[in-house]
């Protein structure tokens, strides 16, 4: 696929007048290896739980990430924050990590990408209530508008997300 896909990016190039420059010759191989390592698994990695009697919300912040548009194939990248509420089970810190890298790393729209962490944690842990946030610049809207540089924030809840659970996923200040 790589050898097409190479084929492919030359001409797409060569059609936008950019294909003449010495300079870009090796830019179709070096994009479509880029373009490639947005590729994630089909398999969202399983939870590594342990059940606890806890109930206290457990709050990971700001994970960074990086992702495509799914509309411009151009980057969009910030932090994701998840906040949970156990009900009987709760995770390895790393297995949220692994989420986060498994649904940004595709063609992606943030609020998809949101709702794709939220339900994992929700569902994997069976937890009482889940909230994530999202903040990300999309370079997109940067370069499309001229747009100054600013962040996009998306919120996604489920179950019973209380205000002690929301003020862990809070925007801080910067």
């Amino acid at each position: 696929m790589t050898g097409r896909a190479e084929e492919l990016m030359a001409e797409l190039l060569e059609e936008l007048g950019w294909g003449a420059d010495d300079e870009m010759a090796p830019t179709p191989k070096k994009s479509v290896e880029l373009l490639s390592s947005f590729v994630s698994t089909a398999d969202v990695p399983a939870p590594t739980w342990c059940v606890t009697s806890s109930t206290a919300p457990v709050a990971l912040r700001e994970f960074p990430f990086y992702s495509l548009c799914v509309h411009h194939l151009v980057p969009f990248f910030g932090t994701i924050s998840i906040a949970y509420q156990p009900q009987g089970r709760i995770a390895g810190f790393g297995w949220f990590a692994r989420l986060v890298e498994h649904y940004s790393r595709r063609p992606q729209l943030q609020e998809r990408l949101a709702e794709e962490v939220a339900n994992a944690v929700f569902e994997g842990l069976q937890a009482k209530a889940v909230a994530v946030r999202v903040s990300a610049r999309q370079l997109c809207l940067e370069l499309s508008t001229n747009h100054p540089p600013s962040e996009v924030e998306v919120l996604v809840t489920r179950g019973e997300a209380d205000d002690q659970l929301m003020g862990l996923v809070a925007a801080r200040g910067r």
